[in-house]
């Protein structure tokens, strides 16, 4: 079993840089999280 895990195959290979590619920047997830806590606080306080 180990000798499976030592080695890699092309579609691990693959998903591996689309994990990489789809990762977001912390500043990103940071900004997409104040403003989805921005839109609550002004969706639970109607005018």
């Amino acid at each position: 079993m180990s000798s499976l895990l030592a080695s890699t195959s092309p579609i691990d290979e693959l998903l591996e840089h689309l994990v990489e590619e789809l990762q977001v920047p912390q500043s990103r997830y940071e900004s997409a999280e104040r403003s989805y806590k921005s839109l609550g606080t002004w969706l639970g306080n109607p005018p």
